[in-house]
């Protein structure tokens, strides 16, 4: 596992949404198929909800994000920084988010049997360079949000947002490849 989500995805909702019962009928976007499609559909579970109930709009992030802030949308599942931004700006809240359902949004990395079986070496070099690049991000934690910030097409201040939002569960630089 590379990290898991622990708040970096999120319902955000218009100031007048209370609870996830209120979303019933209500206007919700997100992109089908995604964690946060996954994410509300385990939140309107919980809630006795189903997509049904809810005015669901398909729209990716990068959509769903200025179309919250407009006002256009009564709720939106976003990850970081969009999730902060639309706080923000679009003076909306957090309803509900990934740190409600620890676990449920792994970040992964992963290989085919047949690739790690026949290029060892290219599988040792890849996760070489994901403990590179996480050493290099503690190591130079401005500099990398600078560049996860462009990357992102994100302003740097809300790129900050989802820092701690994220678990690394990665100590040193051991790791175990099952065959």
């Amino acid at each position: 596992m590379n990290d898991n989500s622990f708040g970096g995805d999120g319902i955000v909702v218009k100031p007048g949404i209370q609870s996830l019962q209120d979303l019933k009928g209500k206007k919700v976007a997100t992109e089908l198929g995604t964690v946060d499609h996954l994410l509300m559909l385990t939140a309107l579970s919980k809630s006795g909800l189903k997509e049904k109930d809810v005015n669901y709009v398909n729209m990716t992030v990068n959509d769903a994000d200025p179309a919250f802030i407009a006002g256009n949308l009564d709720a939106a599942l976003l990850w970081e920084p969009f999730l902060s931004k639309a706080i923000e700006e679009g003076k909306g809240k957090l309803l509900f988010s990934s740190k409600d359902t620890p676990g449920l949004i792994p970040d992964l990395l992963v290989f085919k049997v047949e690739f790690t079986k026949s290029r060892p070496e290219d599988v040792k070099k890849i996760m070489n360079a994901w403990f590179d690049a996480l050493d290099y991000w503690k190591k130079n934690l401005e500099e990398s949000l600078k560049i996860m910030a462009k990357a992102a097409e994100a302003r740097l201040v809300n790129q900050k947002c989802g820092e701690n939002k994220t678990l690394f569960p990665v100590l040193g630089r051991r790791f175990f490849i099952f065959f």
